[in-house]
């Protein structure tokens, strides 16, 4: 494997990811984390829900009111292969700056492919944001020393990143810094209570990270005056071809049981 300077830099791994999403499990996966995704953001305006759809234009939801949503300027940290900076750009959202930061060479390599108009400085990224103008950027940098200005971001997003990094309290301190009064800070992440995830914890690039439990979740946001935990995925990421008609039933019971049967928690943290 061609490994660089975090577990995620190689080739092999930026490639399969987006891979694995293109299966049927993915596929389902990404449906029900992205409605989760979603519903926290709360790109309508506060209150305002969104009607489920079946996965419009990557987003997995759907709305009458995608006009009057406000606009916003969205920070992705820890970015990837750039597969999320992909949906919010096909979103019906009003997303105008679309900015990711990725340490990985060739995972911001990879995202660098599907975006060859994205914008690599810090400088140029922070005059389009500040004009609002409809952009993609792509910068590298570290989650612990974000390299922007204060108050930038309408929300600031980690979407199962933050369990690979080492500081969570420094990344969220450095995630309000850049937010503005009133945006939020929105987290997805792996469930270390879910059966899935016990079964790969400690295997591949599952040995660098941290998979907190439903509780050290809600503990870790109430901090910063956050909760809201929600989840998604509560039937096994696997093996539906095999039994495809009890994957709702699976769900049901799995959901009915509690938080600690979801593969993917999501909640959020607002900068008053």
């Amino acid at each position: 494997m061609s490994e660089g300077k975090t577990p995620f830099d190689a080739e092999e791994i930026a490639a399969a990811y987006d891979k694995w999403f293109d299966t049927p499990v993915g596929r389902q996966v990404a449906m029900e984390e992205l409605k989760l995704f979603w519903e926290k953001m709360a790109p309508l305006g506060e209150g305002v829900p969104l009607r489920v759809s079946g996965g419009g234009c990557g987003s997995g939801v759907a709305s009458a009111r995608f006009k009057e949503a406000p606009p916003l300027n969205v920070l992705e940290v820890g970015s990837g292969t750039g597969w999320l900076l992909e949906k919010m750009k096909k979103s019906p959202f009003n997303i105008k700056g679309i900015v990711g930061v990725e340490p990985a060479d060739h995972m911001r390599k990879y995202a660098l492919s599907k975006f060859p108009e994205a914008i690599t400085d810090v400088e140029e990224t922070e005059k389009r944001l500040k004009n609002g103008e409809d952009f993609i950027s792509i910068i590298d940098g570290d989650a612990l020393s974000l390299p922007f200005s204060d108050e930038l971001f309408d929300r600031v997003v980690f979407f199962t990143s933050l369990e690979f990094i080492s500081d969570w309290d420094k990344a969220v301190r450095e995630a309000l810094r850049v937010l503005k009064p009133g945006g939020r800070v929105v987290i997805l992440l792996l469930n270390g209570e879910s059966e899935w995830m016990k079964r790969r914890i400690g295997k591949g690039v599952f040995a660098y990270g941290h998979f907190p439990t439903v509780a050290e979740f809600k503990e870790f946001l109430s901090r910063y005056g956050g909760n809201h935990v929600s989840g998604a995925v509560y039937w096994a990421p696997e093996g539906e071809d095999k039994l495809p008609s009890l994957l709702s039933l699976r769900a049901w019971w799995n959901r009915l049981w509690g938080l600690k049967n979801a593969v993917a928690l999501a909640g959020y943290i607002k900068k008053i």
